[in-house]
């Protein structure tokens, strides 16, 4: 973005699938991406914002775009962009079609990570078409967000049909797509909190991903998600307490069995110290 261009000024009037963009939650990230896909050439038709913070973040981002109550904008928009904190995302969704919004044939995207389709549910029933597209990024909510957008990778959730779209809106705002399952949202959003905490790279944990085949079942992602437990020394999740051969004193120690990993006993403890 050159430093006289208006931040999201559209770079084209002709786009082949030009859409109606509506903004519900003018966060920093949610304008960002109105305002790359508004930069692409389609066409920012309202924005949702409550707070004094927000309507001045739209302003400056997303200029001369009205604001409007939540149920015009999904009705004025052929896409509407939900980025709601996590938490206010199902019940948003819900809302809107309680109170008759017609959801029909438009695209409903989110921008969480945490959740996949399942929480668009309710729209999706009556028609809607949802997709999850989720930037690996940290937005501070500035015009030089759009620019950083450039090669950051999206987690996208997907029906398969929708697919194409995806990856087209995706590299639109600039951004490279990477596929994961509705079963695996729950193991993604895992390992991007891990790598947060411990400031490993994106690149390195998509590669854990794909190298963990990001094709679990459900029941093994739950498994994933249960606390660390002992493992028995056929591999399989047993008890807590070491083999009788171990010594069997956990009650009064909270190491653990060089051998199974369970609280280890005092045994088990000077073995370990004669292998070192």
């Amino acid at each position: 973005m050159t430093p006289d261009e208006e931040p999201g000024a559209p770079q084209s009037d002709q786009h082949p699938a030009r859409l109606r963009v509506g903004l519900i939650g003018a966060g920093r990230a949610g304008t960002v991406l109105a305002a790359a896909l508004r930069r692409a050439g389609h066409e920012v038709v309202a924005v949702a914002a409550v707070s004094e913070t927000s309507k001045a973040r739209a302003g400056r981002l997303l200029p001369g775009v009205p604001v409007r109550p939540a149920d015009q904008v999904v009705t004025e928009a052929s896409l509407a962009l939900l980025t709601v904190p996590d938490d206010a995302l199902g019940p948003l969704v819900s809302g809107l079609v309680t109170a008759g919004v017609p959801v029909e044939g438009r695209l409903l995207v989110h921008a969480s990570g945490r959740h996949g389709l399942a929480v668009l549910d309710p729209a999706t029933r009556r028609g809607a078409l949802p997709l999850a597209l989720h930037p690996v990024m940290t937005f501070t909510g500035r015009a030089d967000d759009l620019d950083k957008l450039a090669g950051i990778s999206f987690g996208v959730t997907a029906p398969e049909p929708l697919r194409p779209a995806a990856e087209v809106l995706v590299m639109e705002m600039g951004g490279e797509p990477v596929f994961i399952a509705e079963e695996d949202r729950d193991l993604y959003h895992a390992a991007l909190a891990s790598g947060a905490n411990h400031e490993i790279p994106f690149a390195w944990r998509r590669g854990l991903l794909q190298h963990s085949s990001v094709r679990r079942s459900n029941s093994d992602a739950e498994g994933r998600r249960r606390p660390l437990r002992g493992r028995n020394a056929a591999g399989r999740a047993g008890s807590r307490r070491c083999p009788p051969s171990h010594g069997y004193r956990n009650r009064r120690t909270r190491r653990f069995c060089w051998k199974t990993g369970n609280v280890a006993c005092s045994a088990s403890r000077r073995r370990r110290r004669l292998t070192r």
